[in-house]
């Protein structure tokens, strides 16, 4: 999740995706933690990519669509880097 709000340019661009969260570019508590072992099952077979030079990159997965990479803010701040994934609890975790 970013650590601060990214700017508003990143949402516009991105506008026409359904997102596996929402608010994406809100900083908010992590809710789920996909190792690099399960990214391979996520991503739909003919999946879509959306890179774009100075903006994060869009992937198409089971989920939705979810923004990954890093890009630099205007201010002399450094670069946000952010990944972004959410699903359901399990049925042990409801069940609990």
């Amino acid at each position: 999740m970013p650590s601060t709000r990214l700017p508003t340019t990143v949402r516009q661009h991105y506008r026409h995706l359904r997102f596996v969260d929402e608010n994406f570019d809100i900083p908010s508590c992590i809710d789920v933690l996909f190792g690099a072992d399960i990214l391979p099952s996520l991503i739909r077979s003919h999946a879509g990519v959306e890179p774009h030079s100075g903006l994060p990159s869009a992937l198409d997965t089971q989920l939705g669509w979810i923004i990954f990479g890093s890009f630099s803010t205007p201010s002399k701040s450094p670069p946000v880097t952010l990944t972004t994934a959410i699903a359901p609890p399990s049925i042990g975790d409801l069940l609990q």
